[in-house]
């Protein structure tokens, strides 16, 4: 089905934008051709900054967690 939506023969609809938005991890602006920041996240973040964070999406609850002990630690320093 996707080689089809790359091609041009089929469209997805909104739900499998969504789907494929939140599987790859990126904007539905970006798989839109909409925007070029694959993280929609404000202008303002460096690309460090929006790297980081999209790290942090990637975690599950429990390396959350450590990040943000790990974090807290370093910032008492």
């Amino acid at each position: 089905m996707i080689s089809k939506y790359e091609l041009g023969l089929s469209e997805p609809d909104i739900g499998m934008i969504c789907s494929i938005a939140k599987f790859f991890h990126v904007s539905a602006d970006y798989l839109l051709e909409l925007s070029d920041d694959r993280f929609n996240m404000p202008d303002s973040l460096s690309d460090k900054e929006k790297e980081i964070l999209f790290g942090f999406k990637k975690l599950d609850d429990i390396g959350k967690e450590k990040l943000k002990a790990y974090l807290q630690g370093l910032l008492q320093e």
